[in-house]
């Protein structure tokens, strides 16, 4: 009886270690990777902590004064005045992380007071506007365009 436990315990330990391995590892080369191991709580440290340096290479990150997610499921940002690329002094901080292959979408790790509060995925194009929002380009682009 106590070698029909011991073996139980032996293949449940096993099994463990089988699943355990399936999962995302830090650091990760890809923002997919990446979105499996952020969550809610992190610090920015902490998120920027399991990224490889090729995937800290393709993330920027951007100020904010204010980001809500609509009822409609849409996102707004407001950027932060005076605020540029790499600032994280400000009450919302989003990093765009951009994916190893094109054509797949960006991901957007999303901070209040510092800590993660969620995450979204976003095409290029969004991904694009967004830069141009929190940078406040925004205006500038819509000038030149009329």
């Amino acid at each position: 009886m106590r070698h029909r436990a011991i073996l139980g315990l032996a293949a449940l330990a096993m099994t463990g270690l089988l699943f355990g391995g399936c999962a995302a590892r830090p650091p990760v080369d890809d923002n997919v990777k990446l979105q499996e191991l952020v969550a809610v709580g992190q610090t920015i440290d902490q998120v920027k902590a399991l990224m490889t340096p090729h995937l800290l290479a393709q993330a920027v990150v951007y100020p904010a004064s204010n980001i809500v997610k609509q009822e409609s499921g849409n996102w707004e940002f407001t950027a932060k005045s005076g605020g540029k690329e790499g600032d994280t002094d400000a009450p919302f901080v989003v990093i765009i992380v951009g994916p190893n292959q094109p054509g797949k979408e960006y991901l957007a790790v999303l901070f209040e007071d510092g800590v993660v509060f969620g995450t979204e995925w976003f095409s290029y194009s969004y991904a694009q506007v967004l830069h141009l929002l929190l940078t406040g380009q925004m205006e500038d682009a819509v000038s030149q365009s009329q």
